[in-house]
Formats: C-alpha cells, structure tokens, sequence
C-alpha cells in the first residue's frame, strides 16, 4: 500500500521526529488526524518505531550527501 494512503508525508516526518513510543502519545501528534492511534495502524507505528530506535546506529546505511556545485 502506498504510505500517501495511510499518511501523508508530513505526518510519518513528525512520527520519526517526536518518535512516540506509546499509543497516547502517538495520538498528541497533532499532524496525525483525529483517532487514527486507535485504528489497526496505530499499534503497528508504534512498534516501527520502536524497532527503529533499538537499531544501532552504526547498522545504518550511509546516505550520501548531494555534491555541491
């Protein structure tokens, strides 16, 4: 399923800033529309999250950054 029709893209940028480690606090995400921590989805971020958070930094790929001109 494309992540546009789950959230939009403001919204996952807000979940991987706050990082909400709860399903309450998920829902104080103003971005996130009324409700939506209570749907089959909102359990399912909270444990991305989660998952994300428990990775050790160094596993992660490297982003290279644009060359300036």
């Amino acid at each position: 399923m494309p992540r546009g029709r789950v959230l939009k893209d403001d919204v996952i940028g807000d979940i991987a800033i706050q990082a909400p480690a709860t399903v309450e606090r998920l829902g104080g995400l103003r971005s996130l529309p009324r409700g939506f921590e209570r749907s089959k989805w909102g359990e399912a971020i909270v444990a991305a999250v989660e998952r994300g958070l428990a990775r050790d930094p160094k596993t992660l790929p490297r982003l290279d950054r644009p060359k300036r001109r």
